[in-house]
């Protein structure tokens, strides 16, 4: 299952990689590094969080942009040969800082234990990833629980309970990681 997951994830960013490759160059040829396209969507991100639920075309039109400048910052970086350790850590962490604050603006939205449940679950595979060098294998879930999340201001929402979705999806995610990082631990 995990080797699974890695061949999809590589063959993901492979076929990234190619379509975004000329965009990336084009960003080089004006200056723009990859920590300042991860800057980029990081803001970007905060700015979706801080839309949601009061104006939905802003948060889509963030969220959009966030995951784009997500998918950008690391073809720039592999187009420019500059992939350091310290570009790598600062995407991964504005990635789980998005993720957060969006899991936390639900909770305090919608209230429930469940919900700072699932919270803690996530900060806690994500900081098992983090401390274990990104040994330790996680789930993301900021990209899944985002896109979910623009469903919140459809027609859909009548008759399903988006943010429900959403932060059941993530918890799922958060036990998954858990499971895997103790499969990870015991084998060690």
């Amino acid at each position: 299952m995990n080797k699974l997951r890695l061949a999809i994830i590589k063959q993901s960013q492979e076929l990234r990689r190619k379509k975004l490759f000329n965009m990336g160059k084009l960003f080089l040829r004006f200056g723009i590094s990859a920590n300042l396209i991860t800057l980029f969507s990081f803001v970007m991100g905060v700015l979706a969080i801080y839309y949601l639920f009061t104006n939905q075309f802003l948060f889509i039109l963030f969220t959009i942009l966030h995951l784009i400048g997500d998918g950008l910052d690391g073809v720039i970086a592999k187009v420019a040969k500059k992939e350091t350790k310290q570009g790598y850590l600062l995407d991964h962490l504005s990635d789980r800082v998005v993720a957060l604050l969006n899991l936390l603006k639900l909770s305090f939205f919608f209230g429930g234990n469940y919900m700072y449940l699932v919270s803690g679950l996530f900060v806690l595979t994500q900081s098992i990833h983090l401390i274990g060098k990104f040994k330790y294998p996680a789930i993301y879930v900021r990209s899944t629980i985002m896109i979910i999340m623009m469903f919140n201001f459809s027609p859909l929402n009548n008759f399903l309970n988006v943010p429900v979705i959403a932060f059941s999806t993530a918890g799922v995610l958060s036990v998954c990681s858990l499971l895997l990082q103790l499969r990870y631990f015991l084998k060690k």
